[in-house]
């Protein structure tokens, strides 16, 4: 199961006048006043007014079993409409004895954006426990939905 959290926003850059002014020094010295042919072909002829940056953060939520059968006898018991904090609560309040043995390996992906804060969350790519101990796995989601919410957002101003 793949859940996804997704950012974007509208970028208007601000150029220091119109024309050869709007170029940086280096853009001014490949331009050389008209002459190079190159420009044109290499960086365009027209300025970006705006444009729209975004990111992502996926949360797989990866069950496995011994067995085919097995995931599919846990399949049956666990609705997977709802979040995976709802998906944790609803693992908590099962009785570990009554669920198939499953494991739950927790993924986490930032794509975008400061990439890197995403290590600091989670200190391996993936987080694993047993239903046994579900606690470990819904702190983890926890921590990954209070970055999205909290720090996620804050990574573009």
């Amino acid at each position: 199961m793949n859940y996804y959290s997704a950012f974007s926003q509208d970028v208007q850059p601000q150029y220091s006048g119109k024309g050869v002014k709007a170029l940086s020094p280096v853009g001014k010295e490949l331009y050389q006043k008209g002459k190079n042919a190159q420009f044109r072909i290499t960086c365009g002829d027209t300025i970006i007014a705006s444009y729209n940056q975004g990111a992502a953060v996926v949360v797989s939520l990866v069950f496995t079993a011994t067995n085919p059968e097995l995931l599919y006898q846990f399949k049956r018991m666990i609705s997977f409409k709802h979040s995976p904090i709802g998906i944790m609560d609803l693992l908590e309040r099962s009785n570990p004895k009554e669920l198939p043995p499953v494991t739950l390996n927790i993924k986490v992906s930032q794509f975008g954006a400061q990439d890197f804060a995403i290590d600091t969350l989670i200190s391996e790519s993936s987080v694993q426990c047993g239903l046994d101990q579900i606690s470990l796995c819904k702190q983890t989601i926890e921590k990954v939905n209070s970055y999205i919410k909290d720090e996620f957002p804050s990574q573009f101003n």
